[in-house]
């Protein structure tokens, strides 16, 4: 308590003297502490002192204090000691005369002897400040400027060179690690570029040799750069097979620094010329890596090298063997966004984990390599058979060959390691190969158990739970609910513990985002395209429909407008021997237009908010109320939309309101889960969309900004603004990649599709007379977006058309209706602008439409007469596309 008093009156005092007077009770006390605590208090109120006393003080009298404690039984009061005497000695810049050898006559002969401490503690925390203490040394003897100046530092170094190579050459991996990453660029600078290059490097080669610790290696290469740097380029011919060696790792994390540090050393100048076209060349191969950290560093150490490269270099060179490995033409191979939105789909993870543990792999790669068809020897057939379950085609065929090299020394790697074992990389967990044993003894069991515990055609019914998370922590309770079986069996026969988790990671990926999408709303078979035969008009709603929304039952529709009203159509009754096609039911809130709707509870109740923040749950069936509250908003504060989070089952909801709230709602609870708030200098939030997977919720601002929110942490993971800095009409999920997504905006006859990883734009679609992304026209804009596969798209906007985007083959692209005045054809093309791949669609007014305009007064015109605001697919007794309008029109086309 004393103590902790004078703490509280070093800080407050401004003397000098009285300063001193504290100091002399201070260290008159120390030797006769015996708690620890009371040690720790001690030393942190040494090293105040230090501050506000001049340096004479701090060498004569707290030094030899703080110093007295390198002896202390304790391991944690060393440890502190080693801080504190950092910490006190960092601010002395003068030095007396006959202090100028305290470091070589005093304090390293003191703390040297802890760089072999019993403890790892001390260890680590010596490895940790010997390289400012090595730098405070220098300083000193700089100060006192010796006559034997070169005699002194060359003591010094051999002072200084003694723990540190005890650290380099001892047993604990960490102080060598906290030594690489704390002190290396300082003992550089200490020893010199000869002594830098002779000690340091030579010992920070042997890490490599560390199989066992992954953190080391990585630590090596995150450090190499400025060793190298300083050293300068004698170490060229000593760095390449490091990197080489580095780029082949068993561990990925350690591939990824590797790369890093290419690009680093790139951007010094310290690689020349031919040794970088090699090292591009021995990376080119790592753009088909399933990782995505080594894609995208790979894709930015090629563009960076060939701004360093010659220009023939790089066209005779490296474009063509790049060529060989992406999908698109690239011009601009020194553009990071260029060469990336131009790579190929990755190698599949399950594929490469099976090659890298499969012991036929080399031949494997000898019979891709020169095969021909149907002539697959017979001791490879197996093996060919389940790297074609796996998912393994033509196209990854091809990159398995070009990853050959890469394929081949981690598989020697990891079987020379005897990886029995393996690190959690969260929290450092070792799980012994009995506990995975056990776990697959368990599956085994299930899978073996008698037919009656099996549902109808052998599928298991089972939950994630019942599994348990150490067999398949990756698979999601939707996936054995899927209509197509896997053959369970099958997998366990496999001694590979990799193809096992291969396998399954693989199923989960091919179908999951397919059946998420489903059970929302349903998508048509793959095969189908929209005629543009109108089966039903229907005008019911007084005014605009904002919304269409397909129930996850697939047989009930809602719409909603802004005269108040949601209406319930039955989609069976959507069909043309129909002759009346009335609405089941409707819900009326007169005079408050409805901005949002979402089916929740499987599709029996549908959630209906109102511009003003009135939340309704009405019940399908009956549409009688359930519940209803209001939800908290500012006086010019309106909500813009709402959706549930989930596949529809559940009874959450997200509520965006126009000044950038974001509402988290679970309709079984009063309050609300959370409240999230978009940047106020980004605009009023115009359009959002939600990921059903739950992981996100992407809004789009009146300035044209999208921000992506994790639901997960609740944080905003990205925000970017569109190129045209426009109103965001339309957000949509993409059905390409689970992080991509439709966007339209306002003045502008486009649909981009982005990627929210890398917030670049992958594809655009692009209508009407204008070059693509020259001309801002107004009152035009496309409004409705449907993702009917990866590769189709139905787009509705101002100009009343509904159209028909192939992405793959734009020749497939069509219009699927028009009104009368756009009596042209149009045809399709596909561009690269701005590094961006546009299909354009051109009219050609001298071919004739398909469709002709129904003659009479009866019928009413098969195309819309107003902004196409939303689009939906149902499965009736066929399939079916709906769109709505602002004029409260909904049509039906087969």
């Amino acid at each position: 308590a004393p103590l902790a008093i004078l703490v509280e009156a070093v800080v407050s005092t401004q003397s000098t003297g009285g300063n001193i007077i504290i100091l002399s009770l201070t260290t008159s006390c120390i030797r006769g502490i015996q708690q620890l605590s009371v040690k720790l208090q001690a030393l942190q109120l040494l090293e105040k002192l230090s501050q506000l006393t001049p340096d004479e003080i701090v060498v004569d009298r707290i030094l030899p204090h703080v110093l007295y404690f390198a002896n202390d039984p304790a391991p944690n009061i060393r440890a502190a000691c080693i801080v504190s005497l950092s910490s006190c000695l960092k601010n002395v810049s003068s030095l007396p005369t006959t202090d100028a050898n305290i470091f070589p006559e005093y304090v390293f002969p003191i703390v040297n002897k802890l760089a072999s401490d019993s403890e790892r503690l001390v260890q680590r925390i010596f490895a940790e400040n010997i390289g400012a203490l090595a730098e405070y040394s220098l300083s000193f003897l700089e100060l006192s400027s010796p006559a034997s100046f070169d005699a002194e530092l060359q003591a010094l170094h051999n002072i200084v060179q003694m723990p540190v190579v005890q650290i380099l050459t001892g047993e604990d991996n960490i102080a060598r690690r906290t030594l690489l990453e704390k002190c290396i660029t300082s003992l550089c600078v200490f020893f010199g570029q000869q002594k830098a290059n002779d000690l340091i490097l030579s010992h920070m080669i042997t890490f490599l040799n560390y199989k066992d610790d992954w953190r080391l290696r990585a630590a090596f290469f995150d450090c190499v750069v400025g060793v190298a740097a300083f050293v300068g380029w004698h170490s060229l011919n000593m760095l390449k097979p490091l990197l080489e060696q580095g780029l082949s790792d068993i561990e990925e994390f350690v591939v990824s620094k590797t790369v890093s540090a290419l690009i680093s050393l790139t951007e010094l100048g310290l690689l020349e010329e031919r040794l970088l076209k090699d090292l591009v060349l021995e990376t080119a191969p790592l753009l088909c890596h399933p990782n995505l950290w080594i894609r995208y560093r790979t894709v930015g150490f090629i563009s960076c090298a060939c701004t360093q490269l010659h220009i023939a270099d790089v066209y005779c060179k490296i474009l063509p063997h790049l060529h060989e490995i992406v999908e698109l033409p690239i011009r601009n191979p020194d553009n990071e966004r260029a060469l990336l939105q131009s790579l190929a789909k990755p190698l599949p993870r399950c594929v490469l984990d099976f090659l890298v543990s499969s012991p036929h792999n080399e031949a494997v790669m000898v019979f891709l390599a020169t095969k021909k068809p149907r002539d697959i020897p017979d001791d490879l057939r197996s093996t060919m058979d389940k790297l074609k379950n796996l998912g393994m085609g033509p196209v990854e065929e091809k990159q398995v060959v070009l990853m050959k090299e890469y394929i081949l020394k981690v598989s020697i790697g990891r079987r020379s390691s005897h990886d029995d074992q393996f690190e959690d990389l969260v929290d450092g967990a070792i799980v012994i190969e009995e506990e995975r044993a056990k776990s697959h003894d368990f599956l085994d069991s299930i899978i073996n158990s008698p037919s009656e515990e099996k549902g109808p055609g052998g599928k298991l019914k089972m939950s994630l739970t019942e599994v348990g998370d150490s067999v398949t922590p990756m698979l999601d309770p939707l996936f054995l609910d899927l209509d197509e079986k896997i053959d369970l069996t099958a997998l366990t026969e496999t001694e590979n513990d990799d193809h096992l988790q291969g396998l399954l990671s693989r199923k989960q990926a091919e179908y999951m985002h397919q059946a998420r999408a489903e059970r929302v709303r349903p998508l048509p078979p793959k095969s189908w395209e929209p005629k543009g035969i109108l089966v039903c008009h229907i005008k019911e709603h007084k005014a605009a429909i904002n919304q269409v929304k397909v129930s996850p039952k697939h047989s009930i529709l809602a719409t909603s407008s802004d005269d108040g009203c949601v209406k319930i159509w039955n989609t069976r009754k959507f069909d043309s021997r129909n002759i009346v096609n009335n609405s089941r039911h409707t819900y009326s809130r007169p005079s408050q237009p409805i901005k949002g709707m979402a089916f929740y509870d499987s599709g029996d109740k549908v959630a209906v908010v109102t511009r003003n923040g009135s939340l309704h749950e009405v019940g399908v069936k009956e549409l009688k109320v359930c519940a209803a509250r209001t939800l908290a908003l500012g006086d010019s504060d309106v909500v813009v939309d709402m959706d549930t989070l989930g596949t529809g089952t559940e009874q959450t909801l997200s509520v965006c309101t126009s000044d950038g709230k974001l509402l988290g709602i679970d309709l079984r609870s009063p309050s609300q889960i959370f409240q999230l708030s978009n940047k106020a200098v980004f605009g009023g939030v115009t359009a959002m969309c939600t990921d059903k997977n739950e992981h996100w919720i992407c809004l789009g601002t009146r300035k044209g900004w999208i921000t992506c929110w994790d639901l997960r942490f609740r944080l905003p993971i990205t925000s970017w603004q569109h190129e045209t800095s426009a109103a965001i009409l339309t957000l949509t999920p993409s059905l390409l990649s689970m992080s991509s997504i439709c966007v339209g905006v306002e003045g502008y006859p486009e649909v981009g599709i982005w990627n929210i990883e890398s917030s670049g734009k992958e594809k655009a679609l692009w209508y009407g007379p204008h070059e693509p992304f020259q001309t801002s026209v107004p009152n035009t804009g496309v409004r409705a977006v449907l993702p009917l596969s990866s590769d189709t798209i139905v787009t509705g906007g101002t100009d009343h058309c509904l159209r028909y985007w192939n992405t793959v083959r734009e020749s497939g692209s069509f219009v699927i209706s028009s009104p009368p005045d756009l009596a042209g054809t149009q045809t399709y093309k596909k561009k690269l602008i701005k590094d961006t791949e546009v299909i354009q669609a051109e009219e050609d007014n001298n071919l004739v439409m398909s469709h002709t305009e129904v003659k009479g007064t009866a019928r009413p015109s098969p195309a819309h007469h107003h902004v196409i605001s939303d689009i939906a697919f149902v499965k009736t007794t066929q399939p079916c596309l709906v769109s709505v309008d602002m004029g409260g029109v909904m049509k039906i086309w087969k």
